[in-house]
């Protein structure tokens, strides 16, 4: 009897460590089952998050994808075109022009724009040539001057104007200097028609200052 008791305690503690050993074993796949799930859904995360990306850099013309033009760094802006800058040079013209003849009763007759680089910068600048009479004397000896508009950091920049004691006119703009033609008078010569011809060449100034070279 006494043996048989300890034969059902003995079969109850191995049942026991049956049941515990079970469970561990049960609980052992189900830690490693989970972590292996947590591992696929990470893995799973970051293809989907790399695939969103992709898809972010690309977009969708005519059909087929291509990639997106990278955007322009700020701060850093597009020179202005030969038109543009001639535009905004005769705009600024036109706003002051006025008022500074009027202060001296002249009447513009005639303006003519020029284009180059001026001041070494690689930047093109801009010259007006314009020509002025007297406002009660349509026929007196006109007054011929430079406008000067510096491209500074793509925008225009006006600076005092050349205004010599002669008459003049605009050839061209060439390797950073502005050359013109000077005009004199022989002593038959009527007013508006000077009939000599002197070829000069002027440049800037550190101020930008017009310069004569002789």
């Amino acid at each position: 009897m006494k043996r048989k008791s300890l034969l059902k305690l003995n079969n109850r503690d191995d049942m026991k460590k049956i049941i515990l050993f079970i469970k561990k074993s049960f609980l052992i796949v189900l830690i490693i089952s989970c972590l292996s799930s947590c591992k696929d859904m990470k893995q799973d995360a970051v293809k989907e998050r790399t695939n969103l990306i992709a898809k972010s850099d690309k977009v969708l013309i005519s059909g087929k994808d291509k990639k997106k033009p990278l955007p322009i760094p700020r701060g850093k802006t597009e020179k202005k075109t030969i038109q543009e800058l001639k535009k905004e040079a005769e705009k600024l013209f036109e706003n002051t022009i006025d008022e500074k003849l009027r202060g001296v009763n002249e009447v513009l007759e005639n303006s003519e724009t020029y284009i180059g680089d001026l001041t070494r910068d690689g930047l093109q600048d801009v010259i007006i040539w314009y020509v002025t009479y007297p406002e009660d004397s349509p026929f007196s000896p006109v007054t011929e001057r430079m406008r000067l508009y510096v491209n500074e950091k793509n925008s225009l920049k006006q600076y005092s104007d050349f205004a010599p004691q002669y008459m003049f006119s605009v050839k061209s703009i060439s390797n950073n200097v502005i050359n013109i033609m000077k005009y004199d008078y022989e002593d038959t010569d009527e007013p508006r028609n000077p009939s000599i011809s002197i070829p000069e060449k002027i440049i800037l100034s550190k101020k930008n200052n017009f310069l004569e070279v002789n």
